[in-house]
């Protein structure tokens, strides 16, 4: 997941306006590096702390729950697609 959020275009994106905006890095070749080494930490903290969780709390679900929440979350993505698709023709 880790691997993913760092290969993810959005994310370089947005990351480097960010950095661009706030003049991050530019200490020279050290003050970049702590700006990667930090960006690289705090993505790996963010995961460690999602799965953490995410574990803890699927232990408690019933398959029923689980399921329930699949069947929402399926909704809400179909909606997000059908508006979408709508603003698409409509223009």
């Amino acid at each position: 997941m880790v691997g993913l959020t760092l290969t993810n275009p959005a994310t370089i994106l947005s990351f480097g306006a960010l950095f661009a905006s706030i003049g991050a890095g530019t200490g020279g070749p050290g003050g970049a590096a702590a700006v990667v080494a930090g960006v690289f930490l705090g993505s790996v903290a963010w995961w460690a702390i999602l799965t953490a969780a995410v574990s803890a709390l699927r232990t408690r679900l019933t398959p029923r729950v689980v399921g329930g929440i699949n069947v929402l979350a399926a909704i809400v993505i179909g909606a997000f697609g059908v508006g979408a698709i709508a603003l698409g023709v409509t223009g």
